[in-house]
């Protein structure tokens, strides 16, 4: 163990020395500053630092392995990226550079907040994820850092050192136009000549020997062939095995030398080689020898010869692998018919669990068993085929129904393990035997595959019939003791009930009981199967006739009709099959019929909605969980329940209440909805009511239904009439409603009723204006009466001077007597009145034809003047006579003498009805013809 160890430390510093750490770098010191080196938003730039490698102790027969790199970054606007890219280049950099030359580069790694400033900078480390390695031919290289872009602007500001010793070398944006590296002192001279990079990279140097070790084993069970490369450069060698156990084998002096070592283990082995040049080298190398695999050298493997009995059988190799050796799945084992492709690792056997001897009865093969460091051992494994000790004749046969889910697929679960004690008792008492069963020949010779439960096999595969192989075996060295298909499984044909489907039925006489045609059941379940039995059971189990009665009464209830196979072997029972037939007897609904659903149109338009909340708990009744469903005249259905409300016009809507279960079971019914038309009234607007003192009117709806009852109310509400008619004694609104006989109303209509009358004209209503140059008469209508009222004027002989107008104002009258007629344009009446005009004539001729025999006031009326006097005088104011106007007048006398034709004076005073007094003084002539 103390050997061992002090190797190891003597291994660990000679690696030392071949693989020392190396910095290069041109920087004084690693307190890095803030520079006055520009960044480039949104551009890629390069910065450099050249390396002689020998001025870093690198000599000519090592290589350089760089695994790190580090770069000073005074701050970034977004996020940049670094990169290390290492060149070869020559002492005519820069004009030589080639981007071909490119000797690794390092992973791209993103900055982030790299914020220093204040006149410092940040040291950013990249470890190489992998190594970038200098060959020993290189002399000069170049480090260049590519700065580029993964977000925002990208910009990086480089930092450097407050001196350095080499240049710092710059390309890319701002810098050579011609992309040439340029150093900083170049392209931006003083005073900004303290530009300078931090760059350095790591690694380590490794010594390349001019000779290496080479050895062609590394298990303990075979000998190991060292020998040295590039073996014209060698003077002299000593070999060192570090394997003192080996005596005076533990060393040599042979350039070539074969070597065995002496128990596994790893072994620091050295060589220690003058060059031709005299130069020394101690070449070390770690050897690791490996155990062998412990095997049996020679096994064997018994079978019993198969069915042919030929002394030729097949085997399956792997039951000969844990003879070879302890846990064999711990090796890789190969198996070859000769001994030297076992040794060679060729022409292994590929059919190793269904081998075939080569020679009668007795052959040998090669076991190559191999563990996992290559080492290997060769095992001579012996064939024997033996002839089985179970007699030919024993075949024992087993019958069972096809079962599981498919019952038509010749599978069945069969239990055979009753034969074990019949093959037991072959053989001696107490001999060790491994009985095993397998579905074929090939699986037993193989001894693979066997059945794991021979009380619950079922022959897949192997369809209505299969040979089970028994196979026995010694526990004691395995050995084949016998092998043949002794069991013969048969899967009988299971009869299949064919289904029967029997019609639901109806009981339509609610009797709870129906009378099924049963003529074709039994038919229909053996179909056109032979050697079969039907039987039936009822729901309790008690047998039924077979076949079934026609008709067969009963309720509903499940028959079950089983056919069996009278051939059957089965010894759990006949193969068989059942099937359910049921008998359903579907109770019909009791649709209750209902009133019919009579409403009132109030619209004219045919559609009343109308209240279903009732209609189908009345249909159904107590009865649950039935279908119902409505159909319109036209069988259009419905929406169940219908929609409450329904709109509807007059129809009938079939009902059908429907067994749930069977709905061919069902009983209609319908209802009535009737839409009974809305009445309708006729009635005028307006009329007129001439009051008097006993004022009646009757008012009357037009074209009244004799069907209908009306109902008159006036303008209180109190009714006051119920016919067709009623009679009223004054104006106002009355208002009528029409009751058909179904009790629907008409809308409300009414009358307006004005009052009229006959005019009630007085004096007091008469203006006139006569003994003037225009008389007219205009009458005063405010208290004429209710009516409206028109006027017409006649003379005193009837003659009509101006017909009815409405205007009451005549003029332009002469004097006298007149007739005004006062007319009710409602045709209450007309009520005539006298008006007389004065006027005092000019002239008269008294002569006796009685045409203006007398001279009076014309139109003098006692009706306007109570009274008055009338003196006539001559031209010399002498009175001739006087007279009143009740008087017919003057007469042209005096005394009874004719007085001369002359003119003549009158005076007349006047009294009228209201004492006022007229005095009126004027001349006429008498006139004698």
């Amino acid at each position: 163990m103390k050997r061992l160890i002090l190797l190891t430390i003597l291994y660990f510093i000679l690696s030392y020395k071949a693989e020392a750490q190396i910095t290069l770098s041109h920087n004084v010191g690693d307190d890095t500053i803030e520079t006055n080196m520009f960044s480039c938003t949104s551009a890629y730039q390069y910065w450099a630092r050249k390396f002689v490698l020998n001025e870093f102790g690198i000599s000519k027969n090592e290589e350089l392995i760089i695994n790190k790199g580090s770069v000073a970054i005074t701050d970034t606007w977004g996020t940049p990226t670094l990169q290390f890219n290492i060149y070869k280049i020559d002492s005519n950099f820069p004009l030589s550079f080639d981007k071909k030359e490119l000797i690794g580069s390092s992973q791209v790694e993103p900055i982030y907040d790299s914020f220093i400033r204040n006149g410092k900078s940040k040291i950013i480390t990249i470890n190489f994820n992998t190594p970038i390695t200098i060959p020993s031919d290189v002399e000069i290289i170049l480090v260049e850092i590519h700065k580029g872009i993964l977000w925002g602007d990208g910009s990086a500001f480089i930092g450097g050192t407050v001196s350095d010793n080499d240049n710092s070398w710059y390309r890319g944006c701002a810098g050579d136009s011609s992309g040439i590296y340029k150093t900083t002192d170049e392209l931006w001279p003083s005073p900004n000549s303290n530009i300078n990079f931090y760059i350095t990279v790591n690694g380590e140097a490794k010594t390349i020997f001019p000779f290496q070790i080479t050895n062609d084993n590394n298990c303990e069970n075979k000998s190991n062939n060292f020998s040295l490369t590039n073996q014209a450069e060698i003077k002299s060698v000593v070999w060192n095995f570090d394997d003192p156990s080996s005596g005076a084998n533990n060393t040599s002096t042979s350039n070539d030398i074969s070597h065995q070592f002496s128990s596994p283990g790893i072994y620091n082995v050295t060589a220690t080689v003058i060059h031709i040049d005299n130069t020394s080298y101690t070449i070390p190398q770690e050897i690791e020898i490996f155990e062998a695999p412990n095997i049996n050298k020679n096994v064997s493997l018994k079978q019993c010869d198969n069915s042919d009995i030929d002394g030729f059988s097949f085997f399956n190799l792997n039951e000969v692998k844990e003879k070879i050796i302890a846990n064999p799945d711990d090796y890789t084992i190969t198996f070859h018919e000769e001994k030297v492709d076992a040794e060679n690792g060729s022409s292994e056997i590929t059919n190793i669990t269904n081998y075939k001897n080569k020679q009668v009865s007795i052959d040998k093969i090669w076991a190559r068993v191999e563990n996992t460091n290559g080492c290997y051992e060769i095992s001579e494994v012996d064939l024997f085929v033996s002839t089985t000790e179970i007699p030919a004749i024993l075949l024992k046969e087993y019958y069972q129904c096809d079962d599981g889910t498919n019952t038509t697929d010749g599978i069945a679960t069969f239990d055979f393990s009753d034969i074990t004690n019949d093959i037991i008792n072959i053989f001696p008492l107490n001999q060790q035997l491994e009985i095993t069963y397998y579905r074929n020949e090939e699986d037993a010779l193989a001894e693979e595959n066997a059945i794991a439960d021979i009380t619950n096999y079922q022959n897949i595969g192997y369809p209505n019939q299969q040979n089970i192989y028994i196979r026995v075996d010694s526990k004691v060295d395995n050995d084949c003791l016998g092998l043949g298909a002794h069991i013969s499984l048969n899967v009988e044909k299971m009869p299949i009930a064919n289904p029967v489907i029997v019609n639901p039925e109806c009981d339509n006489d609610r009797d709870g009981v129906f009378s099924f045609d049963t003529s074709t059941i039994q038919s229909t379940i053996i179909g056109n199967q032979t050697n079969v039995t039907v039987t039936y059971f009822d729901e309790n189990d008690v047998e039924l006739s077979s076949p079934l009665p026609n008709p067969f009464i009963t309720a509903s209830q499940k028959i079950t009709a089983k056919i069996e196979n009278i051939n059957s072997k089965d010894l759990d029972g006949k193969c068989s099959d059942t099937t359910v037939i049921e008998f359903i007897v579907n109770a019909v609904p009791i649709a209750n019929t209902i009133a019919a659903q009579e409403e009132c149109d109030t619209d004219f338009d045919g559609l009343v909605g109308f209240n279903t909340t009732t209609i189908e708990s009345e249909i159904i009744g107590s009865q649950t969980n039935l279908i119902v469903r409505y159909f319109d005249e036209n069988n259009v259905e419905l929406s169940s329940p219908l929609p409450n409300p329904f709109y509807s016009a007059s129809q009938t809507v079939k009902v059908r209440l429907e067994n749930p279960i069977y709905d061919v079971c069902f009983e209609e019914t319908s209802v009535e909805f009737i839409v009974r038309a809305k009445p309708t009234v006729n009635l005028i607007s307006e009329d007129i009511i001439c009051m008097t003192n006993n004022s009646n009117l009757e008012i009357k709806v037009d074209n009244p239904n004799a069907n209908f009852s009306y109902t008159w109310r006036d303008e209180n509400g109190t009714i006051i009439g119920n016919s067709a008619t009623a009679n009223i004694q004054k104006g106002g609104v009355y208002k009528v409603i029409a009751t058909s006989q179904y009790g629907c109303n008409s809308e409300e209509e009414q009358i307006t009723i004005n009052e009229s009358s006959i005019s009630s004209i007085t004096i007091n209503d008469i203006e006139v204006q006569d003994d003037s140059d225009n008389n007219f008469i205009k009458i005063n209508t405010d208290n004429l009466g209710l009516g409206d009222y028109e006027f017409r004027l006649l003379d005193k002989n009837g003659t009509i001077l101006f017909d009815y107008q409405n205007e009451p104002y005549f003029e332009n009258l002469e004097g006298g007597v007149y007739n005004l007629e006062v007319n009710d344009k409602n045709n209450c009446g007309s009520i005539p009145f006298e008006i007389a005009l004065i006027s005092f004539p000019n002239f008269f001729t008294p002569n006796g034809d009685r045409n203006n025999d007398f001279w009076q006031i014309k139109g003098i009326d006692k009706s306007y003047y109570k009274s008055g006097t009338i003196s006539i005088f001559n031209r010399y104011g002498k009175q001739i006579t006087t007279f009143t106007i009740d008087d017919i007048g003057w007469d042209g006398t005096y005394n009874g003498k004719q007085m001369i034709a002359n003119d003549y004076w009158f005076q007349a005073i006047l009294i009228d009805q209201k004492d006022n007094v007229k005095n009126r003084k004027g001349n006429f002539s008498l006139l004698r013809q």
